[in-house]
């Protein structure tokens, strides 16, 4: 396929300036053209006839292209002549050339073939592009109508609806990851998971929630069996329905045995105490006088009111444990799991 048009010198004739052997690609001339790719008729209408194409132009120094226009390469002596002719090639390559962007029969420009780029353009039709198309921005040609890619709608102030693409993003593995996607049937979906009918909550400001500060005398325990202490005011929290609340308690007690070890924690019921359950946090008292000892737990709270006490018991049996007072019992940070 020809890359332009051509053109030919109007009675453009010469010497070659040197031998040219049936298998050289390069000639120096006297009267080189300064038209090219063009056509050379060398030693025209003779038997050693031969056509050649020039690809090149150098000072006088010609590169071609040897036995064009069904001639045979042939020897030529320093000296020969040569002519350009309006050979029959030329039409052929400028016909090639001018149909790449044209209609071949009335001549009107095509522009599904090729759209001239300078300027401001518009492509009708489909293009295919083989390299990286580099855009600083891509408007919308009709106001309001959004721009699509890959079937995917991007449209000021709307959604991207009913179009069942995702936008991805590739794991440490490499491995392409759904974000988020609306699927066919305009439900919203994040990762893998289909969030049909979910409810999306806010999660609540960390707070204090309720506190406690009470005296609650001498309290004891001679067996190896937890035991709450009913303190006047129970720090409770209330998770509603449908919902799972984290909760930090923390307590400061005071006990100490008379002799061995034991232990001190924080029960937790919904129930008013008519079950409980101690958390895993304890705190070891050893000393045969008062001992301040402190205890945080983080605990994950289903729907229901929640109240939480101190407790306490034996480790070694056959001993007395007690706890004198209760410093402080607080919950805190309440928040939506």
């Amino acid at each position: 396929m020809a890359v332009g048009m051509k053109k030919v010198e109007h009675k453009l004739s010469g010497t070659l300036s040197e031998y040219l052997s049936d298998t050289a690609t390069t000639v120096d001339v006297n009267n080189p053209p300064t038209e090219y790719p063009t056509y050379l008729v060398i030693e025209p209408d003779t038997s050693n006839e031969e056509i050649v194409k020039v690809t090149n132009v150098s000072g006088n120094t010609l590169t071609i292209v040897r036995a064009q226009g069904g001639t045979s390469a042939k020897e030529h002596q320093n000296g020969s002549a040569y002519e350009q002719r309006w050979v029959h090639l030329f039409p052929n390559e400028n016909i090639d050339t001018f149909d790449v962007e044209h209609d071949k029969d009335d001549g009107t420009h095509d522009d599904t073939k090729v759209a001239m780029l300078a300027g401001t353009q518009e492509f009708t039709g489909d293009k295919t592009f083989s390299g990286a198309v580099k855009v600083d921005t891509i408007s919308e040609k009709t106001t309001d109508a959004g721009v699509t890619t890959d079937g995917v709608l991007h449209k000021d102030n709307e959604t991207i609806l009913n179009n069942n693409k995702a936008f991805k993003a590739k794991d440490s593995g490499g491995t392409a990851r759904n974000i988020a996607k609306v699927n066919a049937s305009n439900v919203l979906e994040i990762g893998d998971s289909n969030l049909s009918g979910a409810e999306f909550k806010v999660m609540p400001p960390i707070v204090l929630a309720d506190d406690t500060y009470d005296w609650i005398g001498a309290n004891t325990n001679t067996t190896t069996t937890w035991q709450s202490v009913d303190i006047t005011s129970e720090p409770s929290i209330t998770v509603p329905n449908g919902q799972t609340y984290k909760v930090l308690v923390i307590g400061t007690f005071s006990a100490e045995m008379d002799a061995g070890k034991g232990a001190v924690g924080i029960a937790r019921s919904n129930d008013n105490f008519s079950s409980e359950t101690i958390g895993d946090s304890l705190a070891l008292v050893m000393s045969t006088s008062p001992r301040a000892v402190t205890i945080s737990e983080v605990y994950e709270l289903s729907a229901g009111t929640w109240k939480f006490r101190p407790a306490f018991k034996l480790i070694d049996a056959g001993n007395t444990i007690t706890m004198q007072y209760a410093v402080a019992l607080a919950v805190f940070g309440v928040r939506s799991a």
